[in-house]
């Protein structure tokens, strides 16, 4: 009778030690469990996983926490870089010879080759140079006759205008501006009649509303952005 009494007893303690460890075992192993135990000072708290979407389709959102590290945005925009005599020197010999290699631009200016490159691919990484196109004489293939064109357009059409004009090949460049004309473009044709039908189909643009065009007699002092740039590094401009 005593033997049974303590199997009783010892399969009643066996089944409480057995349930408290198997309940200790499912608390570590559940997120909610280790934070319940670590705000009770026994082991790592775990992280909360994030919520999924509700009814209404939002997306999921990370409960609030005060120690969380909040979110880095980066942007990618224009940079801008600060220019060196020997920055302008290079420009400089670019623009009289695009086609220059590297090995011969460093002979030029005495200098490493290396030098040239780096300084040429942080110029163009940081946007400064955009490219080494061409500078194609229009008046040499056919294209004497230049004229800037005032537009004035209805506002709430200045995108589809833009895009539109955009696809005219004799439109070199078209400015934004302020005062009576909403754009400025600058145009070339080869005649004054190629130019008249050039204006025509602008003004069949919807949402044009008004046009003004000034012909261009001559270009005494064309594009050009060198002498500001040696301006800007204290480089004296010859005559």
């Amino acid at each position: 009778m005593i033997g049974i009494w303590f199997f009783l007893v010892g399969a009643i303690v066996g089944c409480a030690i057995g349930a408290a460890i198997g309940g200790f075992i499912g608390a570590v192993a559940s997120p909610r469990g280790c934070n319940h135990l670590a705000r009770n000072g026994i082991g790592p708290a775990q992280p909360t996983p994030l919520r999924g979407p509700d009814s209404l389709g939002q997306p999921a959102a990370r409960p609030s926490d005060d120690a969380a590290e909040p979110p880095r945005v980066v942007r990618k925009c224009g940079m801008t870089i600060k220019i060196d005599a020997l920055d302008a020197t290079l420009l400089k010999a670019l623009a009289a010879d695009p086609r220059a290699p590297i090995l011969e631009l460093a002979q030029r200016l005495r200098i490493a080759r290396n030098t040239v490159q780096a300084r040429m691919k942080r110029l163009e990484s940081s946007g400064a140079v955009r490219g080494y196109p061409p500078s194609v004489d229009l008046q040499a293939i056919g294209f004497a006759v230049h004229a800037f064109l005032g537009v004035e357009l209805d506002q709430s059409r200045i995108d589809g205008i833009v895009e539109a004009l955009r696809e005219f090949p004799n439109v070199l460049e078209v400015h934004a501006t302020t005062g009576r004309s909403d754009l400025l473009v600058r145009i070339a044709a080869q005649s004054q009649q190629d130019l008249l039908g050039i204006v025509q189909r602008v003004h069949a643009i919807q949402g044009v509303r008004h046009t003004e065009t000034m012909l261009a007699l001559a270009t005494p002092i064309e594009y050009r952005s060198l002498p500001l740039v040696e301006h800007l590094t204290n480089q004296p401009h010859p005559a």
